[in-house]
């Protein structure tokens, strides 16, 4: 992956809309597949990445993760993070057919009413996946997460100002289309 033409973030922020990464994994045990191509990213590679969209994230492009979830993947990769993940604990993932798994990794899916939400005391690091360490970051340190987010706060509010325009701006046009094929 080479993001230093970022030409596809800046075509999705064009259309007033924010870019989420989130790392490849390879994981069939959930109910859908995770992985591609890119799962088998070295260290060395998915560092490199990283720098990258961080470097994009400075210069203002419209990269919705918090820059301390990219700052924990690199210490992540040289074995000194600093927080760990609440996957199992505090976050579970519920599929559309209502299993609920404690992790992308661990443990079997259980029917949500079966699911009797024991929580597990140990610490987990064994895995980058966006959706649950992203949210433990902000858990653990409410603080700074928030004092960061604050930060980002004027990226959050241009999107969001930008998608009530686009919404203002459709709901006009149904309004007159409706007038015309009356």
């Amino acid at each position: 992956m080479n993001l230093r033409e970022p030409k596809t973030v800046k075509f999705i922020n064009n259309k007033g809309i924010g870019v989420s990464f989130c790392m490849p994994i390879i994981k069939t045990k959930t109910s859908f597949s995770l992985g591609g191509d890119c799962a088998s990213l070295s260290s060395e590679e998915l560092r490199k990445v990283i720098l990258e969209i961080i470097s994009l994230k400075k210069k203002g492009f419209k990269i919705i993760n918090n820059i301390i979830f990219f700052e924990e993947i690199l210490r992540f990769l040289e074995g000194k993070n600093k927080y760990y993940c609440f996957g199992g604990k505090k976050l579970f993932y519920l599929d559309w057919n209502l299993n609920v798994y404690p992790c992308m990794f661990k443990g079997n899916s259980q029917k949500i009413y079966n699911f009797n939400f024991d929580f597990n005391d140990d610490i987990c690091n064994e895995c980058l996946l966006q959706c649950f360490r992203e949210p433990s970051i902000f858990l653990i340190s409410q603080p700074i997460a928030s004092i960061s987010f604050l930060k980002e706060f004027k990226t959050y509010l241009a999107l969001y100002h930008k998608n009530l325009l686009l919404i203002q701006y459709l709901k006009h046009l149904h309004t007159v289309l409706k007038k015309i094929y009356q």
